[in-house]
């Protein structure tokens, strides 16, 4: 019998195996029992820290990050609390697995194993039965049923975005060499899995069609490929890009042959149907591959695979007409019917090219898109009422003067409608305040209330005597009423379990405005989703939709032409519908900076502007529009403006990068360094600020700093080949990182040279 000091002792050595790709799952020990951590913070935590480089992190930054709402000592001891929680749950199991060592709390990384940062970890493919182990292990997306807050998911996501690159790449070289007949069957299992979490990825469809026709055969193969372009289709989008392209001739081109015994996957489609039924689909697999201009014609012998034996062939041209005549006959009335709709299109668009209102967008999907939208928006309006400032004089001419400004401000703002400006009014929020005149200068003191008196929000602002001074003060208010109404707003849906279109969108809203972070906003993404399939195509869902597919390919450093194809179409819809949608402008914007149309992006920020004063993203990105025309002192100034207007918004870490992109191109080195360091401190999950500070560093020649901060970024961008990231940068949105921010580029380059 083991003595107590031995059982002790044994437990000191217990590790802990996180399965995080998928939901999360804890086991305790090498015979994996299960353990179960009923406090949600407390799983995030675990696997936060778990995914760390060393296991540790500092308080700050855990407090920040599970409790952004708190101010900072409660949040310091809602932490503390969290720490009791899972030490406590810890201690009966593995004792010491948790430490602290004054602001900084780790785990012993010599006990705990988790398997999305052993993949990361991965750097070849010689340890195949490792390898093997963990591609068995992927069940999902990384951390799928844990949801903290927005700033957790923001992090998830940046963490789902790295495994998933990771992952490609492991399955690509999989694909490129013999491995055992086992390893490339679960590698196909796998690959199957990120294409159904992320169906627009075209790396991962290339994978997965080009190991199905390894180990299952061309007809399972080409089954693939006639998958892909019908959910293409489905979505109104273009057909596969030309490398998809290639692929599906090369597929089309491979001998028919049946799958060997070891490689065979079990199909209950084909048991079903009979044994050849994947093979004699691939003539009506490879025409809709054709149809969808993906590929050219494939050669007389593939075309001839699936002839029938009875008896000899027909020639050839006879037995293509026949198939041309009984295709053309089952089709019947709808064929004729798509052919003159497609000769009425082909007119329409010869006819609006003829006289210069061609538009270079997919025109067929953006009239699909019109032609199914209600023309009616969802996102009602609420109504507010503004009332007048008292003031004493010599006060009270500035306040007429700041009420008319405010109230005129607010008006612009989406969702608002003014009912009245004095007196108890039917109005379902209030915004009133008084102008009082303290030690000679001049303070509003305004406050956002429901008509029951509960205070929303209220705050003072010192008012400067020139013109320019109030109307930002104003638009700092109507900024504030915006994202306060639509927090209050929501939580109002949430108490009455609203689950209508105006509750979801609103939802929607309030994810997008706490912030941004690589693919973060997935939970907005399923909102206008839901909303896409339930209710139906209006002007908020199209441009809540383009907005996310843009920021979240900005945030990733990535571009894909199908999907900015995409939220093109529903930004011209949009627009169609509704010209005066100011942040339909604004992503349209957006689009055209990531596309380096620098010129056409300030026109579409300006044109946001006019529509919303207030809105202070706009101001943000026209000053990064400009930087990348060449003019850094208006670049700097719009982007000043907006930090003034919403101090504390959601993406103030993203405008503090452009600050340091612009100080950066001015020379002031030191300046863009505190600048990139606030990014670092209001967005830490952000992937960006660690590369541009040490680019920074190496410029101004401190190479430890820079190492130490660009080992950071290969980190977060999921890179372990520095000459990688740099070809990624090459090919960045916003037109290219090293065209249109050179001094940057090449110092973030040089950076990432020293990690060679």
């Amino acid at each position: 019998m083991s003595s107590p000091d031995q059982v002790s002792l044994e437990a000191q050595r217990t590790s802990l195996n996180l399965r995080i790709l998928g939901p999360c799952q804890i086991t305790v020990g090498p015979d994996r029992q299960p353990f179960h951590l009923k406090n949600k913070k407390a799983r995030g935590l675990l696997a936060y820290l778990a995914m760390q480089p060393l296991c540790s992190a500092q308080r700050t930054t855990l407090a920040n990050l599970f409790w952004p709402d708190c101010p900072e000592g409660n949040a310091r001891h809602s932490l503390r609390q969290c720490l009791v929680s899972l030490r406590k749950d810890l201690d009966a199991i593995a004792p010491g697995l948790v430490r602290t060592d004054g602001d900084t709390i780790s785990l012993d990384p010599e006990r705990i194993e988790a398997d999305a940062a052993m993949l990361l970890r991965v750097e070849n493919l010689s340890d195949r039965a490792n390898l093997h182990a963990l591609l068995l292990s992927v069940r999902g997306e990384f951390l799928s049923d844990l949801h903290v807050n927005e700033d957790f998911s923001n992090w998830s996501s940046e963490l789902r975005q790295r495994v998933h690159h990771k992952l490609e790449e492991l399955i690509g070289g999989i694909e490129n060499i013999q491995v055992s007949d086992e390893l490339t069957s679960q590698a196909l299992a796998t690959i199957r899995i990120l294409a159904k979490t992320d169906p627009y990825c075209e790396t991962c469809r290339r994978l997965l069609i080009r190991l199905t026709a390894r180990v299952q055969g061309r007809a399972r193969a080409l089954a693939e490929c006639k998958a892909f372009v019908d959910f293409l289709r489905e979505e109104n989008l273009d057909g596969p890009d030309p490398e998809t392209q290639e692929l599906f001739a090369e597929i089309q081109r491979l001998p028919c042959r049946t799958p060997s015994a070891a490689n065979a996957v079990r199909d209950p489609q084909a048991e079903h149907s009979g044994h050849d039924a994947p093979a004699n689909r691939s003539d009506e697999v490879r025409s809709d591959v054709q149809r969808a201009g993906s590929a050219p014609p494939a050669p007389q012998s593939v075309a001839e695979e699936t002839a029938t034996a009875r008896g000899p062939a027909a020639p050839p041209q006879r037995r293509d007409a026949v198939r041309a005549v009984k295709r053309f006959s089952s089709m019947g009335i709808r064929m004729a019917a798509a052919a003159a709709l497609f000769i009425a299109l082909v007119l329409l668009l010869q006819t609006a090219e003829r006289f210069g209102y061609f538009v270079q967008a997919e025109a067929t999907s953006v009239s699909g898109l019109l032609a199914e939208a209600q023309q009616d928006p969802l996102f009602e309006s609420v109504s507010i009422a503004v009332r007048r400032f008292p003031a004493a004089d010599p006060a009270a001419a500035a306040a007429e003067q700041l009420h008319e400004m405010i109230a005129d401000t607010v008006a612009k703002v989406p969702m608002v409608r003014i009912v009245t400006s004095s007196g108890p009014a039917p109005a379902r929020y209030i915004l009133d305040g008084s102008v009082k005149s303290i030690a000679g200068s001049e303070a509003l003191f305004v406050e956002l209330s429901q008509p029951d008196g509960d205070v929303l929000w209220r705050e003072k602002f010192n008012i400067g005597a020139s013109e320019a001074a109030k109307a930002e003060v104003a638009k700092r208010i109507a900024r504030e009423v915006e994202l306060t109404l639509v927090k209050a707003e929501t939580r109002s849906a949430i108490a009455r379990n609203d689950v209508s279109a105006r509750a979801l969108l609103l939802s929607a809203r309030a994810i997008k405005a706490r912030g941004i972070s690589s693919g973060a906003e997935s939970d907005a993404q399923k909102l206008y989703e839901t909303l896409l399939a339930r209710d139906g195509l209006s002007a908020p869902v199209l441009a809540g939709l383009s907005g996310h597919i843009i920021t979240s390919l900005a945030n990733e450093l990535k571009a894909d032409a199908a999907l900015y194809r995409r939220a093109e179409n529903y930004l011209r819809a949009a627009i169609s519908i509704d010209p005066n949608m100011a942040i339909a402008h604004f992503y349209m914007g957006m689009l055209q900076k990531s596309r380096g149309q620098a010129a056409e992006a300030a026109m579409s920020f300006n044109r946001a502007i006019e529509l919303n004063p207030s809105f202070a993203p706009a101001y943000a990105n026209l000053g990064h529009a400009l930087l990348l025309l060449g003019r850094p002192d208006e670049a700097a100034e719009n982007v000043r403006k907006a930090m003034r207007i919403s101090p504390n918004d959601g993406y103030f870490a993203v405008w503090s990068l452009f600050a340091g992109e612009i100080e950066f191109e001015r020379g002031n080195v030191d300046a863009a360094i505190d600048w990139f360091r606030t990014a670092i401190v209001r967005g830490p999950h952000l992937t960006r600020p660690y590369g541009w500070i040490a680019g920074a560093y190496e410029a101004a020649g401190n190479h430890a700093a820079a190492a130490e901060n660009m080992r950071q970024f290969l980190t977060l961008a999921g890179e372990r080949r520095p000459h990688r990231l740099v070809e990624r940068l090459r090919k960045a949105p916003e037109g290219g990182l090293h065209l249109t921010r050179p001094k940057l580029f090449q110092a973030v380059a040089a950076a990432a040279q020293r990690q060679l």
